[in-house]
């Protein structure tokens, strides 16, 4: 595990001072380089790791030739041991001399090369380089230490128990204690009550080599009793079979950071609730506003609806008017002609009155009663009795009541209906949409014609495939409908009642009757149509499968 240079250092002084090289070097090899941050640490590092294997380099290079070890190779570029490797040659050159001699080659003439006395110059003078380079380390040492008590963070050291061996001014003056009041207590005498576990249980984890290093946030108490926040850094210092020896901690004043992140978090809430209550007054606003459209629409709608009363009751007056005016004067005037002038007539005469009479009150009649139906559908007085119903049976019924008006006009009625259709409705509803329907094919075909009522399945726009409806036509070859009269279907305030093709006339409610009592039975009715062409009336029911 890398260490820091600073909580290094003094050991790492200690072991030159020892001249324990071998040990000075293993320590700086562990010094973490990358937390080493000021230019003037880099270098004093640079310098004192160079000096150190030098140092530590040439100690074994002498130790092995004062053992006799000749056969080493002599270290490079290494100034502290050139003057022994002069004597390294001297000696394997004399070294080898003996041998010669001792093999009895006694013409070798025994020689020395070099001076003893220049050597020893040269050894006195590497002595003092060793002595430049302990002045040196000293003095390293020395910045070492004002960094040590200058630095803008606080440094301490502590044992294995936590308590204080060393520390530098800024600490003391951070907790307003003197540095010996702090020696030799522990950290703990120190800390805030509420940060005391936690500390504890890092330093323990630390001490026990579960961790490397920690790093918390935590509160001292100062001696005024003010608390204060530091941001601590620790680590382990370790000799070189890896047991912990001191531990180093590195704190830095964090309290105004604090007290701005609390004032933060107080400004936050506040301005949460502050931003909670907007929403809510929002949200009052909206609901406010959203009642207030709400109630604009209501009496727009309502508004809507009154003008649409209006509009309706003017045309209900206006049907009254025109169409009981018309069969009420034909039956008037007819009668009137009779009672006066009967004695002048001739049977087939009066018999052509009494068919007019007849043709008037059974207008008046329709009118009154499509009035009366009309009226108790726009009170909501009309009751529903659904039941399951014979189609067939209905269109049948319906075809009697109207069979002498199509054979007037020789038109043909074919049913196409089968009998096994059935038919969930109200069944009086459903009679008067066809007598209305059949009726009204009837007045707008030419003699001779062609009216076909039939069925076909069908889903509700194909939305629900369990929701069967049965799709009733009412299909005739008259004389059709342009855009204009088909646009104006269906509508009391703008319905056009024409004259059929032997002048018969209609009550212009026929048509809008069919509209309401389709729907009311949850069906929808539409026309199509061409002038000149014949038109069909279409119009769905719900489908009952007979059992």
């Amino acid at each position: 595990m890398k260490t820091d240079f600073l909580m290094s250092l003094n050991e790492i002084v200690e072991d030159i001072n020892n001249c324990n090289n071998a040990a000075a070097l293993h320590k700086i090899q562990q010094i973490d380089v990358s937390s080493i941050n000021s230019k003037e640490e880099k270098d004093l590092y640079a310098n004192l790791y160079t000096m150190i294997s030098k140092c530590n380099e040439s100690e074994n290079y002498i130790l092995n030739l004062s053992k006799g070890n000749l056969d080493i190779k002599s270290p490079k570029g290494n100034h502290f041991v050139s003057p022994f490797k002069e004597l390294h040659s001297n000696l394997k050159h004399l070294l080898w001399q003996v041998g010669q001699i001792s093999q009895g080659d006694y013409n070798q003439v025994i020689s020395f090369s070099g001076d003893f006395s220049k050597s020893f110059d040269i050894l006195t003078k590497s002595l003092k380089e060793k002595e430049y380079a302990e002045k040196a380390l000293k003095e390293s040492e020395q910045k070492l230490s004002a960094i040590f008590s200058s630095a803008n963070v606080g440094i301490s050291i502590t044992d294995k128990t936590g308590r204080y061996i060393m520390l530098n001014k800024w600490w003391s003056d951070f907790l307003l204690f003197s540095s010996e009041e702090i020696l030799f207590k522990t950290f703990m005498e120190f800390t805030y009550r509420d940060d005391i576990e936690k500390s504890i249980n890092s330093f323990n984890e630390l001490i026990a080599n579960k961790i490397d290093s920690y790093r918390i946030e935590k509160r001292f108490v100062r001696k005024d009793g003010m608390i204060l926040w530091g941001d601590l850094m620790v680590s382990p210092v370790k000799d070189c079979n890896g047991k912990i020896e001191f531990v180093v901690g590195i704190i830095s004043d964090i309290t105004e950071i604090k007290k701005n992140e609390e004032k933060i978090l107080t400004y936050s809430q506040k301005l949460e609730l502050t931003n909670n209550e907007l929403v809510a007054s929002k949200g009052l606003i909206e609901a406010n506003l959203l009642q207030k459209n709400s109630l604009i629409k209501q009496l727009e709608y309502a508004r809507n609806q009154a003008e649409i009363t209006l509009k309706e009751k003017d045309k209900f007056f206006s049907i009254i008017a025109h169409d009981l005016k018309g069969p009420l004067s034909t039956f008037k005037n007819v009668t009137s002609l009779l009672h006066d002038s009967y004695n002048d007539f001739s049977n087939e005469e009066r018999v052509d009155f009494l068919a007019l009479i007849k043709e008037s009150s059974s207008n008046i009649y329709n009118l009154l009663e499509n009035l009366l139906e009309w009226t108790h559908s726009q009170r909501g007085t009309i009751k529903l009795n659904p039941k399951m119903v014979s189609a067939k049976s209905i269109i049948d019924e319906t075809i009697k009541l109207l069979i002498h008006s199509a054979n007037n006009k020789e038109i043909i009625i074919k049913n196409y209906v089968e009998s096994d259709v059935y038919i969930y409705a109200d069944s009086n509803l459903i009679k008067t949409v066809f007598r209305n329907l059949i009726s009204n094919s009837i007045k707008f075909t030419r003699t001779g014609g062609l009216i076909e009522i039939g069925s076909t399945f069908c889903f509700d726009n194909n939305k629900n495939p369990f929701e069967s409806k049965i799709r009733f036509y009412i299909k005739d070859n008259g004389v059709g409908m342009n855009q204009v009269i088909l646009n104006n279907l269906f509508r009391i305030d703008s319905t056009i009642s024409n004259f059929g093709t032997s002048g018969e006339k209609g009550t212009g409610l026929g048509l809008i009757l069919c509209k309401e009592f389709i729907e009311l039975s949850d069906g929808k009715i539409w026309v199509d149509s061409q002038e000149g062409k014949g038109s069909v009336f279409s119009f769905t029911l719900p489908l009952v499968e007979e059992s």
